[in-house]
């Protein structure tokens, strides 16, 4: 592949693996969009690179490599987005009416199934009327 310009290198790789690669990244992500995102970037990485490939079979693995590192950068990046809530955070003092869902399940009788008086946990962990445990 030394023969190859770096523009001819691109074309072959996209012609000839890009299936390969968005198949890697469906397998590694978490949707079809993150993966379709992953297929860009590696490519993007591509043009930009300035290695030299010894043959095909080092062009592809280069690929694969990239794709699968990229889907883990993804799936960490997505792990840090996620965070616990702290149960001991205290309530606001003032409840004012914003027109929020909050403000709609206070105006429900008390009595309605699923929803618990002011303050109270039910202890239960699916409270919404319509969804069992």
């Amino acid at each position: 592949m030394g023969q190859l310009t770096r523009n001819e290198v691109f074309t072959l790789a996209v012609q000839r693996y890009s299936d390969t690669v968005y198949r890697t990244a469906v397998h590694n992500c978490r949707c079809t969009a993150d993966a379709e995102d992953v297929v860009q970037d590696v490519f993007e990485k591509l043009l930009h690179y300035n290695g030299i490939f010894e043959s095909e079979e080092h062009l592809k693995a280069w690929l694969l490599r990239v794709a699968i590192n990229r889907c883990r950068d993804l799936t960490r990046a997505a792990h840090q987005k996620d965070t616990e809530l702290d149960e001991n955070l205290p309530a606001p003092d003032v409840l004012a009416e914003d027109g929020s869902v909050l403000d709609a399940i206070r105006t429900l009788p008390e009595n309605y199934p699923g929803r618990a008086p002011e303050g109270h946990r039910t202890g239960r962990k699916h409270s919404c009327p319509g969804i069992r445990k």
